[in-house]
C-alpha cells in the first residue's frame, strides 16, 4: 500500500467517525425536542382538554384527506371569512378607542307611556 492510500483510508475513517458522532448528536437533539413537545402537549391536554381534543380531531381530519371535499372547502372559506371579520372588527374598535374602553352599547329605544293607565 502506498502512503496516499493510507492517508485516504485514514481520512475516510475519520469522516465516518465524524458522521457517526453527528448522527448521535442529532438523535439526542430530536429526542430532547420530542420530550419537550410531549410535555407541552400533556400540559395543554390537562389545562384545556377540549382544545386539545379539537386539535387532534382536526389534524386527523386533515391527514385523512378531509379537506378534499368541496363542502369542507366551503366551510373553511366561510369560517375564515367570519374569523377575519371578527379580527377586523376588533382592530377597528381598537383604533376607534385607543384608551382601551369598549364602545358604549346603543341605548334602547324610548317608549312613550301615553295612553297607558297606571
Amino acid at each position: 500500500m502506498t502512503t496516499s492510500t493510507l492517508d485516504t483510508n485514514g481520512e475516510l475513517l475519520k469522516a465516518g467517525v465524524d458522521a457517526k458522532d453527528s448522527a448521535v448528536r442529532l438523535f439526542q437533539s430530536v429526542k430532547h425536542a420530542s420530550s419537550l413537545a410531549q410535555a407541552v402537549a400533556k400540559k395543554q391536554l390537562e389545562k384545556r382538554p377540549y382544545v386539545a381534543l379539537s386539535a387532534a380531531a382536526g389534524a386527523g381530519f386533515v391527514l385523512a384527506g378531509g379537506l378534499a371535499s368541496s363542502i369542507t372547502r366551503g366551510l373553511v372559506r366561510t369560517g375564515t371569512k367570519l374569523a377575519a371579520a371578527a379580527v377586523v372588527g376588533k382592530v377597528i374598535d381598537a383604533i376607534a378607542h385607543p384608551d382601551g374602553e369598549p364602545a358604549a352599547a346603543p341605548a334602547p329605544p324610548q317608549t312613550s307611556n301615553e295612553g297607558e293607565k297606571p
